[in-house]
Formats: C-alpha cells, structure tokens, sequence
C-alpha cells in the first residue's frame, strides 16, 4: 500500500513540473516573436538611412573637391609672396645692415653679430641664385668689412683690458693655496661676454683665424711684462746689498758703510770683482769686525791696506791673509762669512766680462710663471671655443716660458764660467735655483696636463685635441734642470780634480807650516755641499739614477766627500815634502789633518761622510797622532845630552867635587849641545804656526815631560861642581827657564 501512494505522489510531481515547463515555453516562443518584429523594424530604419546617406554624398563630394583646388591655390600664392618677400629681403639686408657696420660692434656686439648673420645669408643667397648679380658684390664688401670690424673689436677689447698683473697682486697669486680663484681673472665679465660670442662667430661663420694669433699675441706679451715687471720689484726690494751701496766702476768696486752693516747682517754678498775700494769711513768699521779683536790680523790688516789717490785699497794678499789667519778664529761663523765675501771672489781681473748673477729674480719669475699660465688658461677656457684652445695656449706660454728658460740659461752659463774660472764655490749662488726649479716642476706638469685633461672631457672622439702643449714647450723647465744639473756635476768633478792636481809649489806653501789655503778651501766647500744635501745629492745621483730617494741621494754626495777627501789628503802628503825640514813637514801635515776633523765635526760633515767611510773620524785621528809622533822625533836627540854618562859609563860626582879633565869635557858638550839646539829648535818653532790650543797644549806638555824632568836633575847634579870656569856659559836655562821657553813653542809674539 505504501509503494502505490509514493508511485501515485511521484507521478503528480512528474505532472506539476511538465506543466511549469510548458508555460515557460510558451512564453519564450512569445518573446521571440517580439525580437524578430523589433529587428525587422531595425533593418528598415537601417536602409532608409543609408539610402539618405548615398544622396548627401552625391550631393556633397564636388562641392569638397572644389573647396579643396581652391585651399591649393591659396596656398600656393601665400607660398609665393612669402618667397618674394624673402628675396627682397635679401635685397634690403645691404641697406639694413651697413648703418650697423658702420658704428661697429662696440657696446652692440649682439645687434652686430646678428647683422652679420644676416650677410653671411645674403652671401650663400646670391652665389646659389644670382652670382653675377651687383648685390653679391655689395653685400660681399659689407661682409669682409665687417668681419675686419669684428676682428679689430675683439682686438681693442682684449687690449684696452689686458693689464701686467701687479708684482703684489703676483706675490699673493703664489701664496695661494687655490689656483682657480677667479678673482685673479683680471677681465670684466662684460668684455669677457663679448669677447666669447666675437670667437665664437669668428671661428665658425666667420671662418676666420685672425683673432687665435691676435689673442696668444696680447696674452703672451702681457704675461712677459708681468714676469719681467715680478723680476724687477725683487730686484728693486732685494734685502742684499743694492747699487746704491755699491758703486761699480772698472777699477774696483766701492763698499760704503752701509754694505758693511749688511755683510755683518749676513745680508751682502761681493760682485765677482777685483780689486775693492773702500769708502774711508767704513775702513775701521770692516777692519774691526774681520779681525774681530785679533791684534794679529789687524796688524797684517793695516799693513796691507794702501794708499791710491787717498782711497784705501784692500789687496788679494790682504784678503788672503785675512782668510788663513782667521781661519782657526773661535768664531765660525765670522769665518764662513769672510771667506765667502772675499776669498772666493778674488780671481777674476777687473776687466774681465762677467754674468750679473739675479737667483732670486729668477725664483719668483719660475714661481710667478707657474701660476699665471694656470690663470691664462682659466680666462682662455671662457674666450676661446674648444678646437683652438690647445693651439692658443701653447702659443701664450711659448714666450713667457722661453724667458724663463733665458733667464735660467744665464745661470748655466755662470755656472759654466765657475768651471772656466776654477771659481767652485760661486756655484752654491745657483743651489737655491735649482732647489725651487725641481720644487716648481710638478706645478708646471700640472698645468701644462690640465687643458689636455679638460679637452680629453670633452672631445674624447678628437685625437688631435689630446696632444696638449707642444714637446718643446713641455720639456723647458726639465731641459734646464738637467742642464744645470750637469753643469753643476761638472763643477764638483773639476772641484776634485782641481784638488787631486793643486801644483806643490814651495811660493805657495806657508812657511809657518799652517792649514794650507787648499784644505781650507776644501773644507769650506764642502760644508756648504754639506748644507744642500738634496740639491748636490741631487747632482751627482742624476748621473747614475733615474729615481732619487734620500738614501740615495746621501749615499752619492757621501761618496764624493770621501772622494775628495781622498784626494786632498794625498795632496797634502806630496806638498809637505816639499819642506826641507821633516819635522815643520809633520806640523804642516799635522795642522791640515787636525783642521780637516774639526770641520768635519764642527758642520755636521762627520755624519755625511761616515755614510761612504764609518771610520773616518779614527782614521783622521790615527794621522793627527802618527804627525804628532812624527814631530816629536825632532827632540829625541835631547835625550843623549841629558843622560849622566860619557859613552856609556855614568859619570861619577859629588856636589863640591871635581871631575876628571875627560868627564869635564863632557859634561861641557852635553850643555853646549843642549844649550845650541834648544835655542835653535825653540827660536825655529816659534815661528811655526800650531792653530789648535788643544794640540798645541799637548805637544807643549809632551816635550816638558821628556825634558824638564831629566835637565833639572842634570842642572842640579852639576850647579855645584866645578867643570869649568865659566859656568853660566853652560849653564844658560834653568828649569824654570827651559819651561818658559818650551812655552814659546807656536808663538811668534811670545
């Protein structure tokens, strides 16, 4: 029963949900009617419109085409009068312009360079279309002509602006630490405005050249008259002796009292000329300070000072006597000075032409030189367009550089005459020139590299661009470091063989057997090698070393101190055989050897040399004491007179007693002896000169020990005895005495 009734529901569901089908078909059907009435009607509309659309086209298309040739032809004649008008513009552009020209391009540089644009079109017009037209020819005339106006302005401007750099402006240009400050620019912004625009049309419609040269030209001679006028404001504020301190003539040089308080100041240096005239109020004021309370030398002073039509002149002899008796002075630096003034400057005859030698004129051009062409390159960097920059500067600093490289010629050439003249140490004058060229080098690479640098920047595809200055240019200051480096080498190596070759002539040896000229010379010379380290160093390295490092550098001027040493020593040694006496011999050798150390220790040469030789400072030592030794063999024989024995057998006697006649006659040859050559041996070496207190003192003491002992007992033994009637004849010293006069030893005035 169950299964009927859930059939009989099921077939009622079946029956509900046909019906719902049905109802919504019919109404679908319906709406598909609707649709296809709607579009029915949509496609009439359609073709009706169309068919609207075919009659306004009919109707429309010719009246647009007519429209359209009429637009053609409107245009065509706007094209037309638009050509005309330009042609007779064209024809206009002689009569616009030439009132333009005619008041040239001063305080109107833009209107004029637009009138010129304005021709240079006119010119390209009648050449294409009309080249035999009279209008080519006018505005042809107009062009050249204002062109010429153009280059004439760029000219004045640059001119009437361009000013030498004053010398202070240019002291302060090389403190400065920032070499782009633009104040140093000396242009006004203006002229600078119209100078760029008149380059920059010149070089391209201009096709002109003219105003490169006309620039490098005005640029290149200003900064000559800077350089120059640089040179003479240090030259007129020189804080050395001045014209008007000295008076040149051809028959000597006058010193006023001026000069003398310079030459104590440290300040004055002689011109390399002889002989020297003294004005005669300054004659006690100089005579005072060289012999510095030397009653000696002032004795020799005056004794050398003569009388020329009441004008006192000092000598060569005087100044060479002046230089070896101060020489062992206790003021050392008194005695550089002196020598430096005068012993030095005393080789030339008056007449003979000499080269004026200005180091620090030169120092501040080199320094002025490097800055300014940084500055001449900032100014050109903002006048002149980029393709002729290098060209432009290599020209502005082909001058300035070649007066610089003049101006350091003239030193070579001194430098030369120092070798021609055997004037050595003159060539220290040119140490502080070289020191500030090599100090200066970078400056100049850096600027001579930094337009290529800039140009390089820029127009990196243009190789020719990155050329820079010209090799000539580049390679002046580096040629003429290199020369005076070779120039200086060749005076230190004629110094060495001037030293290793000094004739041993008897007139030229002293006769006292003090320091010889040449070691004092020597000594002298080296210590101011000594004092330029880097810049002798410097020398001599460049012969063998293309990278200099101090070491190096040390170790060169070392070697060469040895090397002269060495040459002045065995010198020394074939001139003290020309002394007769052996023992004035060893005090010569003695005296030069003992000078030689002092100086070594007293300049800080001992340090120096001991880089070449560590024992040198023994070795010297060893030579004073070997010379010592040497000398004193002279009173060996003294020792035979003072021995109480006839041959070997002593002498037997008593105070009161007598002798035999064979031992009184012994005795009286003993004394005799002793008495004849103490007193020649006293009497010859007093007269010898034995500088060193220290050494003398020693030597002094060393013959009181061998002497004074064994004569007081001889004296006493025989003050009593009678060996002979006349007894003060042989007993001439006493002990007290025979001391005195050991004591005279090396004194001439004792």
């Amino acid at each position: 029963l169950s299964n009927m009734e859930q059939t009989q529901k099921r077939k009622q569901e079946i029956e509900t949900r046909l019906a719902e089908e049905k109802k919504r078909s019919e109404m679908i059907k319906e709406n598909l009617e609707k649709a296809d009435q709607l579009t029915n009607s949509m496609v009439t509309i359609l073709n009706h419109f169309d068919e609207r659309l075919h009659k306004l086209e009919d109707t429309i298309l010719p009246v647009h085409r007519k429209t359209k040739d009429l637009q053609r032809l409107q245009d065509n004649i706007e094209k037309t009068l638009t050509s005309l008008d330009h042609v007779i513009g064209y024809h206009h552009v002689a009569n616009d312009v030439e009132p333009v020209l005619r008041q040239g391009p001063s305080r109107q540089v833009d209107k004029y360079l637009h009138s010129m644009e304005r021709l240079v079109k006119a010119v390209a017009f009648f050449s294409e279309n009309n080249p035999d037209s009279p209008e080519l020819n006018t505005v042809n005339t107009l062009f050249s002509n204002g062109k010429d106006g153009l280059e004439k302005e760029f000219q004045a401007q640059l001119s009437r602006h361009t000013k030498p750099m004053p010398p202070l402006k240019v002291e302060e240009l090389i403190k400065m630490e920032n070499k782009e400050d633009e104040s140093f620019i000396h242009l006004p912004e203006k002229t600078v405005s119209d100078l760029s625009q008149m380059s920059e049309w010149l070089s391209g419609p201009g096709n002109s050249q003219s105003f490169v040269k006309a620039y490098s030209d005005i640029r290149s001679n200003n900064l000559i008259k800077t350089l120059n006028g640089m040179s003479d404001h240090i030259k007129g504020n020189s804080n050395t002796v001045s014209y008007l301190d000295i008076c040149y003539t051809k028959q000597a040089v006058t010193i006023t009292k001026q000069a003398v308080f310079k030459m104590k100041q440290n300040t004055f240096l002689l011109p390399l000329c002889m002989p020297l005239r003294l004005e005669r109020s300054c004659i006690t004021l100089l005579l005072s300070w060289l012999c510095f309370n030397c009653d000696r030398l002032h004795a020799l002073a005056l004794s050398y000072v003569k009388c020329v039509k009441n004008t006192p002149i000092m000598t060569y002899s005087f100044l060479q006597s002046c230089f070896s008796m101060i020489i062992f002075s206790a003021d050392y630096s008194m005695q550089f000075n002196i020598v430096t003034m005068f012993h030095f400057h005393i080789h030339l005859s008056p007449y003979e032409e000499l080269i004026e030698l200005e180091v620090d004129p030169f120092v501040a051009m080199v320094s002025a030189c490097a800055k300014l062409i940084v500055v001449e390159q900032d100014m050109m960097q903002s006048v002149i367009p980029e393709k002729y920059r290098r060209k432009v500067f290599d020209n502005i600093i082909t001058e300035p550089l070649e007066t610089v490289e003049q101006t350091g010629t003239k030193i070579v050439e001194y430098s030369k005459q120092c070798i021609a003249r055997h004037d050595h140490p003159s060539i220290v004058n040119v140490f502080p020139a070289i020191k500030h060229l090599k100090t200066t080098l970078p400056a100049y690479q850096d600027a001579l590299k930094a337009l290529n640098k800039n140009i390089q920047s820029r127009l990196f595809y243009n190789t020719a661009c990155l050329q820079g200055v010209s090799e000539k240019n580049r390679l002046r200051i580096p040629r003429l470091i290199a020369e005076l480096d070779s120039v200086g080498v060749k005076v230190l190596e004629d110094f060495s063989d001037c030293v290793k070759s000094d004739p041993e002539k008897e007139s030229n040896m002293p006769k006292d057997g003090t320091v010889h000229e040449l070691t004092s010379n020597t000594m002298l010379f080296l210590q101011q090698l000594a004092e330029n380290v880097e810049i002798v160093g410097g020398m001599l390295a460049s012969k063998f070393e293309s990278q200099q490092s101090i070491q190096i550098i040390r170790s060169c001027l070392a070697k060469y101190i040895g090397q002269v040493l060495g040459a002045l020593k065995l010198n020394l040694e074939n001139k003290s055989r020309v002394y007769v006496d052996l023992f004035l011999a060893a005090v010569f050798l003695l005296n030069n050897y003992h000078f030689i150390i002092t100086a070594l220790n007293r300049h800080n040469l001992l340090a120096l040399a001991q880089i070449a030789t560590p024992e040198i400072e023994r070795f010297y030592k060893e030579f004073i004491e070997e010379q010592r030794q040497a000398y004193m063999q002279c009173w060996t024989k003294f020792d035979s007179y003072l021995n109480n024995d006839n041959k070997g057998v002593p002498i037997q006697v008593q105070p009161g007693g007598k002798l035999k006649d064979k031992d009184k006659q012994v005795v009286k040859d003993k004394f005799k002896s002793f008495n004849n050559d103490f007193e020649d041996l006293v009497k010859t070496h007093q007269q010898w000169a034995m500088p060193s207190s220290d050494i003398k003192k020693e030597i002094r003491n060393s013959v009181k020990s061998r002497i004074r002992s064994a004569y007081s007992e001889l004296h006493e033994k025989y003050r009593m005895v009678q060996f002979t009637k006349n007894i003060d004849k042989y007993l001439k010293y006493t002990p007290e005495s025979v001391v005195e006069n050991i004591d005279k030893l090396f004194d001439q005035y004792a």
